[in-house]
């Protein structure tokens, strides 16, 4: 038997839900007028069940001397602006004068980054911006502002009002000789800074001290730095990205993480020439300051990247349990001369930490490192170590001894020798409790 066809109300309500969808975004879809050099798209989503328009004006790589003439669509609301790949060398006349960066519906919809506008000005010989440039852009919201590759020598300064609405700033690939705080100072509620390619870059020490409880990431590659600058870091505490990789770093400083009050950290040290990392880079100091005893959290390493550094020994990671680390954080040594010795085989085998990846350079070399690197360490080679086999075993910080492991409880296990009876607190409950209903039972009888 068929099924029955939809009643006829069904085919109107249907037709009437999506008119309204229509409706709501009709007059909101992006036009392009005649003879307009750059392109409109209107792009229609529906995030969460709810229609939204997301304008964008694509002017890359159009060899555009100038900012377009952005008159005739000042009455949209534009998501993105890209003007990228360009030859335009200055911005006069205020040419944003009235326009509209803003997708605060697309953001409230989603409730994340893809709804926050972005203005691209990267690939342009732009070398200077002054105040007035951006006068009279409408930011009713945030939005990202891309200056990557513009051969500006120095941190831009930006007219008040815009610099205020950036949280997410792209400086790299330009030829900026420092970063003060007098230069970032007006970036405020700054979440990402990326000043990656600035070859040669000065960082001072309190460069980001307006954005040390708020900045989230960082980018500062391929900078030449031979040292790490620690007093540009310490004191961010919303910390979550670090990326130096493909710098000249030999050393890390002592007390990294500990000097440092963010939650988690993903740390990017990759393509250095790390040879030799302090054994209390990565642990807690034994010292406090008082004054912040009360409120300071030292970071933990969610995620540690050492790939293609000279790194040999992994002394830094004896004694695994003090390292600050999360429960699932992960350590990379690919393309390191790892010396597979007794040393390292104690140090892996207790398996702390949960991702550790690399490979011997010698004796065993190509030997990967692997959850059960005893087992590879006895296959490969006649390597003898006094130590006790760990094949189903591994060490439990909390309980200080090696374990094994069950397929019933894994690695949580309670910790053996520990009480398994009542503490004396409850001894006292118990006790309390029973004589009260005694004496409760005696009252009663007696009466």
């Amino acid at each position: 038997m068929l099924p029955a066809r939809p009643p006829l109300v069904f085919w109107l309500a249907l037709v009437a839900h999506v008119s309204r969808f229509e409706d709501c975004v009709g007059d909101s879809r992006l036009r392009c007028p005649s003879k307009f050099p750059c392109s409109c798209h209107a792009i229609r989503v529906y995030p969460r069940y709810r229609a939204v328009v997301e304008n964008r004006v694509r002017c890359e790589a159009r060899e555009l001397t100038e900012v377009p003439d952005l008159k005739e669509i000042t009455h949209y609301n534009i998501s993105s602006i890209d003007l990228a790949g360009n030859k335009i060398s200055n911005i006069s006349g205020r040419p944003f004068l009235n326009i509209t960066l803003h997708n605060q519906d697309l953001f409230t919809a989603t409730n994340s980054s893809l709804g926050i506008p972005f203005l691209e000005l990267s690939n342009n010989p732009l070398h200077r911006l002054d105040g007035l440039e951006f006068q009279g852009l409408i930011l009713p919201g945030y939005f990202t502002l891309k200056l990557s590759n513009c051969s500006l020598e120095e941190v831009p300064v930006v007219d008040r009002a815009v610099a205020s609405k950036v949280v997410d700033l792209d400086l790299s690939d330009n030829q900026i000789i420092e970063v003060s705080k007098s230069g970032m100072q007006q970036f405020r509620r700054l979440l990402s800074l990326d000043l990656s390619g600035n070859d040669g870059l000065v960082l001072h020490g309190d460069a980001l001290e307006t954005q040390r409880r708020i900045l989230q990431t960082l980018y500062l590659q391929r900078l030449g730095l031979v040292e790490l600058p620690q007093d540009l870091v310490t004191g961010l505490s919303r910390l979550q990205l670090l990326f130096l990789g493909y710098n000249k770093l030999r050393n890390l400083p002592h007390l990294l993480l500990s000097n440092m009050s963010c939650s988690s950290l993903v740390l990017y040290l990759h393509q250095n020439k790390l040879s030799d990392i302090p054994y209390d880079s990565f642990r807690r100091s034994a010292e406090v300051p008082s004054s912040t005893a009360d409120a300071f959290v030292p970071c933990k390493l969610a995620r540690l990247y050492l790939q293609h550094n000279s790194i040999s020994t992994l002394e830094f990671l004896s004694d695994p349990c003090s390292l600050l680390l999360e429960d699932y954080a992960g350590i990379d040594l690919s393309a390191n001369p790892l010396q597979c010795d007794c040393d390292l085989y104690s140090i892996v085998s207790r398996k702390v930490i949960p991702l550790l990846k690399g490979e011997c350079a010698a004796p065993l070399a190509g030997v990967q490192i692997a959850w059960n690197p005893q087992s590879l360490f006895h296959e490969h080679g006649s390597l003898t170590c006094n130590q006790q086999e760990t094949f189903n075993t591994y060490y439990n910080c909390d309980c200080d001894q090696w374990l094994n492991i069950s397929l019933s409880g894994g690695l949580r296990q309670q910790c053996p020798g520990a009480s398994r009876g009542l503490s004396p607190q409850a001894v006292w409950h118990m006790y309390l409790s029973f004589s009260i209903i005694g004496l409760v039972t005696v009252l009663a009888f007696s009466t």
